[in-house]
């Protein structure tokens, strides 16, 4: 389909500093501008009108309490200055990527969009706070959809009645409703009455998964992939060095740097996917850790958070691997010789494709026939 002079715009954590973060945003604008052949734009979160919620889970129960930290392991000081210095290389890497890829740099929260999608990513999120705009209270569209959205572990239970109706009110402007996994449909299925969609994250659905890569300074390496000093459990450093040392495999973190791991790769996030390509194995604990394995075919294994199991096992569940998940650190071994049926995967990704074309261009059709 193409749609003549249709002004869309992706509400999204597009200026999240991560991986993750920016290619989804990134996926998104690439397949909603290939069935329109109209610039897709984004805009920003506004955090004016929030509405206080009672969150029982947070990122900092994700980190072990018997970690390995500086005081740990004091003679790493200087490896730590090194890191943080790595770190604003990485840090730059993505800005110039929200730039050069994603246009961040336009400014149009004022400009006024004939749709407006909100997602993917985490944009029902509820820790402490539900952000109206978010939940559907998108002053400058005329149409709002949404595509995979997610909740995290947003819990219905946290908020308090006395601002559901506020929450409701928001989430009924929404015309067409996807998320991304089961508990978030549970979630907004308790306030919003209209038909709730499920479809695979954009990255999923998008084109970086047939992109050809290119050629990389490195070979015989795992990778880890996590948030900043989050591998940390004693157990699991463990059972990723001896798997490493075993196999004659160098480790290197991407997307947050480890205290232990001695080489922090800060690259670009195309080239970040030719790392994840060529890599011999992946230990990830993350959602998009998992969805870059998954579209570059590597031999992968997650480790589960609390503040992230219900997307993570809607991902692997969804493409049938829930199998990935370690139970235990020294049960990893086991996870990587399990050989990983690609061309299953594939079939279903190929499908999920498909759906999601469906999904956005009936969506873009019905609203653009109401002009």
């Amino acid at each position: 389909m193409e749609s003549k002079n249709m002004k869309i715009a992706i509400l999204s954590m597009q200026r999240v500093i991560n991986y993750g973060s920016v290619l989804q945003a990134y996926s998104l604008k690439e397949l909603i501008q290939e069935l329109t052949k109209n610039e897709v734009q984004f805009i920003d979160i506004d955090h004016n009108e929030v509405i206080p919620v009672h969150g029982n889970v947070t990122t900092s129960q994700d980190y072990s309490k018997q970690d390995f930290n500086i005081k740990r392991a004091p003679w790493l000081f200087f490896r730590k200055i090194k890191h943080k210095i790595l770190r604003k290389k990485y840090e730059n890497n993505i800005r110039a990527f929200q730039q050069n890829e994603l246009c961040l740099d336009q400014k149009n929260n004022k400009e006024y969009f004939d749709l407006v999608v909100i997602g993917s990513d985490e944009v029902f999120i509820a820790v402490d706070h539900i952000c109206l705009q978010l939940y559907g209270k998108v002053e400058n569209a005329r149409c709002i959809i949404t595509y995979a959205a997610a909740s995290g572990v947003a819990q219905y239970h946290n908020i308090s009645q006395d601002v559901l109706p506020q929450i409701e009110d928001a989430l009924h402007n929404i015309r067409y409703m996807s998320v991304r996994d089961k508990h978030t449909k549970e979630y907004i299925g308790k306030m919003y009455s209209q038909k709730i969609y499920e479809h695979v994250d954009p990255v999923l659905a998008g084109s970086l998964r047939f992109r050809k890569h290119k050629e990389i300074p490195l070979s015989k390496y795992m990778i880890v992939y996590a948030y900043a000093e989050r591998i940390s459990d004693l157990q699991e450093i463990k059972a990723i060095q001896t798997f490493a040392r075993k196999n004659n495999l160098k480790i290197i973190c991407v997307g947050g740097q480890q205290l232990w791991c001695k080489n922090f790769i800060t690259v670009d996030p195309f080239e970040m996917l030719d790392y994840f390509y060529q890599a011999e194995y992946v230990v990830t604990d993350t959602f998009h850790g998992a969805v870059f394995s998954i579209i570059n075919h590597c031999k992968f294994a997650v480790f589960l958070r609390k503040s992230n199991e219900f997307k993570i096992k809607g991902l692997l569940q969804s493409v049938g691997l829930l199998d990935r998940l370690v139970d235990n650190p020294i049960n990893l071994e086991k996870k990587f010789e399990q050989v990983i049926d690609y061309d299953k995967v594939n079939n279903i990704l190929d499908n999920e494709r498909k759906r999601t074309i469906n999904y956005l261009s009936e969506c873009i059709s019905n609203i653009e026939n109401e002009k």
